[in-house]
């Protein structure tokens, strides 16, 4: 290393300008050179004060932006690769910025809860998915078969992952004004709610899916509110309560409203998703999806411009849907409340046939999402946590930066988001044209199925199992817990 710099400081004698910031501080730790660097130097070529800033930086990120892991020593010995390395930095001020953003893989989402067996796929590393697991930027979602895995997304949105599906989370970016996703269906079904403002009702119902339950989030359970009414009560009030079909009703949905109101004050982001599969791309703003898509087969969707039960104050609502082919930019709006399917090559929509078994599985499978207040109060408890200062309106980007690791758009370019989509919509059409030409031949004597029964099975099974067992005696008596019995009753129950 010290005879490189030598040769090097001998051929350029005072125009060593590409020696970078690192590089020096290398250099003069270690005495590699008998002379002083020329820093200072007013005859020096380039003014030190307009070179290679760098005062901005991710939270988490190494100062240093040398992938020392992975380095080539022969790339990084090489003189010629330095100069035009060099070259390129010289033409833009900022490349230390630049570098940083695309080196940055921000927090896209925490896993509210897996049944079964969850992973995730960090590149090529492997990790199991339980409670509080963090996804970033480009990882692969999969779920084994019976395993359900949901999902809060940074916008707030919830994603649900159904069994043998596998789901690869792209991007995430966020504007003052709003928020967008972008993710690929692989393979299998996933159900997509975005969080809206409004005010859910106060239903006295069992909840439509029973699976996840309890949560390892003690206050979203509909137990621990029957516990906080049930202590609330005299004795003649309790043995009225004890005959209530779902006690902690009220307390639970009250929780939930006032909790997603305080969030609400200070998140006011639309929330955008770019959602596609190898034939389908679908775009949409503050709209649910339930997407189905088999590989070499065809993608089935159903949107909804509402939440069930929620009374929202959201005016904006879209859905578009887009083909596949080389030079085909041809988009349509589907009507929501409608299942849709695209034909295996991407070039057909069309309404899906309600005379069919597959369209009666498909239809079952949306009634689960009907009445599920405690995911969704779990989601705005995970909000208040992690979310409420980086989905902030006020927030700078600087700060953003710094102590929440994401890069705000629009802000420097106030179209710049406009632009990144229309780059991804062309983009992902062009390069999953070519993935279906793949696709045709690797799975040319795969027998299609379509949506069959194993994505909702074990949720029936579940679902009707803890309904039939919910006026027991174990489960009656949660009620009269205390907090540390309670605690125990929901660590011991979430691993079954």
């Amino acid at each position: 290393m010290k005879a490189y710099i030598f040769i090097f400081t001998l051929i350029f004698g005072n125009y060593c300008y590409a020696l970078e910031s690192e590089d020096i501080s290398l250099i003069q730790e270690y005495n590699l050179i008998d002379r002083t660097l020329p820093i200072d130097d007013e005859d020096w070529n380039v003014n030190p004060l307009e070179l290679d800033k760098d005062a901005y930086k991710f939270k988490n990120q190494d100062q240093n932006l040398v992938d020392w892991k992975n380095i080539d020593h022969e790339e990084w010995l090489n003189i010629k690769i330095w100069i035009r390395g060099r070259d390129s930095k010289d033409k833009f001020p900022d490349w230390h910025r630049r570098l940083r953003e695309e080196k940055n893989s921000e927090v896209i989402g925490r896993t509210i809860k897996c049944v079964g067996t969850c992973v995730k796929f960090h590149g090529t590393v492997r990790h199991p998915v339980e409670f509080g697991v963090r996804f970033l930027e480009g990882d692969e979602v999969y779920t084994e078969s019976d395993s359900y895995l949901w999902i809060m997304l940074t916008d707030g949105s919830l994603l649900k992952v159904m069994p043998e599906t596998s789901v690869t989370i792209n991007e995430f970016n966020l504007a003052k004004d709003k928020t967008t996703v972008l993710m690929r269906l692989n393979e299998g079904n996933i159900y997509y709610q975005p969080r809206l403002r409004g005010e859910f009702e106060a239903l006295d119902r069992v909840e439509s899916d029973l699976t996840p339950y309890p949560l390892r989030i003690s206050k979203a359970n509909r137990e621990y509110h029957s516990m906080q009414e049930y202590r609330n009560l005299n004795e003649a009030e309790r043995l009225s309560y004890s005959i209530n079909k779902n006690p902690g009703y009220e307390a639970q949905y009250s929780f939930l409203n006032d909790i997603h109101k305080k969030n609400s004050e200070k998140i006011s982001k639309a929330t955008e998703f770019l959602i596609y599969t190898p034939n389908l791309t679908l775009t949409g703003v503050n709209s649910n999806l339930n997407l189905f898509y088999e590989p070499n087969g065809k993608s089935y969707f159903y949107a909804q411009n509402k939440i069930s039960h929620f009374n929202t104050s959201e005016k904006s609502f879209e859905l578009k849907a887009y083909f596949r082919g080389y030079n085909n930019s041809k988009e349509q709006t589907p009507k929501f409340n409608q299942w849709y399917m695209m034909d295996k090559f991407g070039k057909k929509l069309d309404t899906f046939p309600n005379n069919s078994t597959e369209f009666n599985y498909l239809n079952a499978s949306t009634q689960f999402y009907e009445r599920i207040p405690t995911i969704q109060l779990a989601r705005e408890i995970l909000i208040e946590k992690y979310l409420l200062n980086t989905l902030a309106t006020d927030i700078g980007e600087d700060k953003l930066a710094l102590d929440y690791g994401y890069r705000l758009w629009n802000i420097q370019k106030p179209d710049e988001l406009d632009k990144r989509r229309e780059f991804a919509l062309e983009y992902i059409r062009r390069v999953e044209t070519t993935n279906l030409n793949a696709l045709a031949h690797i799975h040319k004597k795969k027998v299609l199925v379509g949506f069959d029964r194993k994505f909702i099975a074990r949720a029936m099974k579940d679902h009707f199992y803890k309904l039939k067992k919910r006026f027991r005696e174990a489960n009656l008596a949660v009620r009269e817990m205390t907090d540390s019995e309670y605690y125990i009753w929901m660590l011991k129950n979430d691993k079954k």
